[in-house]
């Protein structure tokens, strides 16, 4: 290739692609994406369900950290090349679930998570200076007293995970449902509530992502004991919400089209239209009922592919009931 020939093309280069340079971090971002957040946290999912030491567990929170600073591009970029605000939080909030888990894991104590994507070069920084001091310290020098619950630690992974599944970018309806499942036997753990500080910040995280598209939105809860009361004001605000007079002008938008299903969503629709009123079918047991029929569909396709063609056609998920149609 020719001088001038290597000369256009870098031109074009730098007027197709925008430049960011965060502290030791240069971000180039195209005009278009394909990055997939949920894809890319997979190991990083993987290395935080792993059973992890009772002990010194610094190798894995290091391990954790360099597929984080992998990903951090990545999630940076998108940041830059989201439409809106509300694309970009629910980008990070892919990742952000990963972190709190990771706080969540690590004996050693780990500052609180960034509230978006560019803070986290530096929380980074700040655990790899924290891991310094664990190993320069005199064992057992800054060791606290025993106090997380097992009970406690299985609830809040389980009400984080179902936080993720339920996030949904056209509504908070599923988020809602989650809270209103679980809300009860969280506050039968009166005695362990400075452990649902992490927990209070994931539910805080994620509400505020819809608090655009609902405007009557309550005050979001400082503590476990205001969800309860939160979701009772949302619902009201949202009922008085629907009985206002609309503007002549809406009753004059055409209706949504909805776009024609895949073979395979198709045949979970209409298998999830013969279940009886109020009554859901669990993942396993749809993949079982498709698979008698001769239609194969694995668990990762299930929830990554098929659900989300779905949710249009108002297919949603409850925890311990399964996938059921909403009427």
């Amino acid at each position: 290739m020719t001088k001038e020939k290597q000369t256009k093309k870098r031109i074009r280069n730098l007027e197709s692609n925008r430049t960011y340079k965060l502290g030791d971090i240069t971000v180039v971002v195209g005009d278009n994406t394909s990055f997939q957040p949920i894809k890319a946290c997979q190991p990083l999912r993987e290395l935080l369900q792993a059973e992890w030491p009772s002990g010194d567990d610094s190798t894995l929170v290091k391990a954790c950290l360099e597929l984080i600073k992998e990903l951090l591009l990545n999630f940076i970029g998108s940041h830059f090349n989201s439409r809106d605000l509300r694309q970009s939080e629910f980008v990070y909030l892919q990742l952000r679930r990963h972190l709190v888990k990771l706080r969540k894991n690590s004996h050693v104590e780990l500052p609180p998570i960034p509230s978006d994507i560019l803070g986290v070069e530096d929380w980074i920084t700040s655990i790899e200076r924290a891991l310094v001091k664990a190993t320069t310290e005199p064992e057992n020098a800054g060791e606290k007293p025993e106090q997380k619950n097992k009970g406690v630690d299985a609830l809040t992974d389980e009400i984080e995970t179902a936080l993720g599944n339920a996030a949904d970018p056209e509504g908070v309806e599923g988020v809602i449902e989650v809270l209103k499942f679980y809300i009860d036997e969280l506050l039968t753990y009166k005695d362990y509530s400075e452990l649902f500080a992490g927990l209070m910040g994931s539910i805080r995280y994620t509400l505020v992502y819809y608090k655009s598209k609902y405007p009557f939105m309550p005050t979001l809860p400082v503590d476990v004991a205001g969800v309860k009361e939160w979701i009772t004001d949302f619902e009201r605000a949202s009922v008085k919400a629907t009985k206002e007079p609309k503007n002549a002008g809406d009753t004059n938008k055409p209706k949504k089209k909805l776009k024609p299903l895949s073979e395979r969503a198709a045949a979970v629709l209409e298998l999830l239209k013969t279940l009886p009123e109020h009554r859901g079918m669990t993942g396993p047991k749809i993949l079982e009922t498709l698979d008698a029929k001769s239609i194969n569909i694995d668990q990762s396709t299930l929830t990554k592919n098929i659900i989300p063609e779905l949710k249009p056609y108002g297919v949603k998920n409850r925890p311990r009931i399964g996938y059921y149609i909403a009427q």
